[in-house]
């Protein structure tokens, strides 16, 4: 079995938080998945109230049914390396009932290479952007950046990538700070 066959075999056991599984296939050497039809995802969710946030009393079960996926996938051996508003599907809008998808880029915890670059670069973690180790914690932040987009959407809209992640940090005269950008291969300091 490759890895994304053991990957959505291990999924189809724990299907509470995660997209329903229903077939797979090969085509042109890709692994092809038939899921469950869902309606629409948090992006697209936000988008449609025009950017309005979520309250918090919204926010609160979407955060304990993210946090109860990630011990999930914890539990099984899985990364999902790709979590973002586009990949949380809405079931029940009224219960706000979610579940995750795409994980198209998931990775068994085992085989996760340091200096792998992952995840959408206005989302990515420190550790990916740094080139250092990673594991489970990788997916809790895109957790915390889902969070954080649910509750003030224009945090998503305002940083398109790490390089406008890094100036966004400004000391009170209003000038860069040094701080580390990756670009390629290549580190150097902004300063």
């Amino acid at each position: 079995k490759t890895t994304s066959e053991r990957i959505h075999s291990s999924l189809r056991v724990n299907r509470g938080h995660f997209v329903k599984l229903l077939d797979h296939f090969h085509h042109n050497g890709q692994l092809c998945l038939v899921c469950e039809t869902l309606s629409l995802d948090f992006f697209h969710v936000l988008k449609l109230r025009k950017w309005k946030p979520l309250s918090l009393s919204k926010i609160r079960p979407i955060a304990k049914q993210l946090f109860m996926a990630l011990s999930d996938l914890k539990r099984v051996g899985i990364l999902h390396t790709d979590l973002k508003p586009d990949n949380i599907m809405l079931v029940d809008e009224k219960e706000l009932k979610m579940k995750l998808m795409d994980f198209g880029l998931a990775l068994l915890t085992h085989e996760a290479k340091t200096g792998t670059i992952m995840q959408a670069s206005a989302l990515r973690a420190p550790e990916i952007m740094l080139g250092l180790p990673f594991s489970h914690p990788l997916d809790m932040w895109g957790v915390g950046q889902i969070l954080l987009f649910l509750f003030n959407p224009q945090t998503m809209c305002n940083c398109s990538s790490y390089q406008n992640v890094s100036l966004r940090h400004k000391n009170s005269h209003n000038q860069l700070e040094p701080v580390l950008v990756i670009t390629g291969s290549v580190w150097f300091v902004h300063r």
